[in-house]
């Protein structure tokens, strides 16, 4: 009763392995947290504000989560989190991991017990900012496909080396990726009945060019942590959606991993 929300997970590689999805690679980046009856959210926006990254944890992944009566939002340091879920090497499936909030301004405590051993962290938590607003869902859906999570992961680093801009066209028969560099040109072009897709719907075509490192941090875990399924979506604004869905266990429930990229308008190409 003393705490605002408790949750309790058998096997804390689970939160590890979700959590490092949307790690965005400085140390002192803070990620707000979201806790609801619903699903617990960890939101991490880059510096630019062009690009967001969002993983939803839901009750079921818990053997415990005791919600708060009304939403609650707060920021811890993502990197000390990962830190203490993976204190004992991450090597062990035997790691209960237990979260306890006391309230704002207050600390967020992390148990770890295996066997007999138990380590308590404190992290510091300070007030949530007010969250970059993507509103991708705001305007209309343009696309929408399903793509095997190896070959996205495949697409976007061909262009490594290359360009740090990536053009990135849908039609209802087609699929582009375009880019080109100081000596070099490429062009990869995937036809909508390809095997490479496991669902293709367009019924508006939209052209539009993204940071090739916001694609990449976007795609750093298909094929590897996550499901064979990557979902891609479009919207009227050419904002793009890559979702991916990482594996908790090999029976367990997946846990949904959202990148949002913002276009480049004229003036960043």
């Amino acid at each position: 009763d003393q705490y605002l929300f408790a949750c309790k997970v058998y096997n804390s590689r689970i939160l590890s392995k979700v959590l490092a999805a949307i790690q965005l690679g400085k140390r002192e980046t803070n990620c707000q947290v979201i806790v609801t009856e619903s699903y617990m959210k960890f939101i991490v926006d880059l510096e630019d504000k062009s690009f967001q990254a969002t993983a939803t944890l839901k009750p079921d992944i818990f053997q415990d989560y005791h919600f708060p009566a009304k939403p609650i939002r707060f920021a811890v340091n993502l990197s000390n989190l990962l830190d203490c879920l993976g204190m004992y090497g991450g090597a062990s499936s035997m790691t209960a991991a237990h979260m306890h909030y006391p309230g704002l301004d207050n600390t967020l405590v992390v148990a770890l017990a295996e066997g007999d051993k138990v380590t308590e962290c404190s992290l510091k938590t300070c007030r949530a900012e007010d969250l970059l607003d993507m509103r991708f869902g705001a305007y209309p859906l343009s696309s929408k496909v399903v793509i095997r999570s190896e070959i996205l992961k495949e697409v976007i680093g061909d262009f490594e080396g290359l360009t740090d801009k990536v053009r990135f066209a849908i039609t209802p028969n087609e699929v582009i990726w375009s880019g080109t560099g100081v000596s070099a040109e490429c062009r990869m072009t995937i036809p909508s009945r390809a095997d490479a897709f496991f669902y293709y719907e367009c019924s508006r075509e939209t052209d539009s060019q993204f940071l090739l490192n916001h694609l990449n941090l976007a795609t750093k875990t298909a094929s590897r942590e996550t499901t064979e399924k990557g979902t891609l979506r479009t919207n009227s604004e050419g904002m793009l959606s890559i979702q991916h869905s990482v594996r908790t266990s090999d029976q367990g429930p997946t846990c949904a991993v959202d990148f949002v990229c913002l276009p480049l308008v004229d003036d960043d190409i």
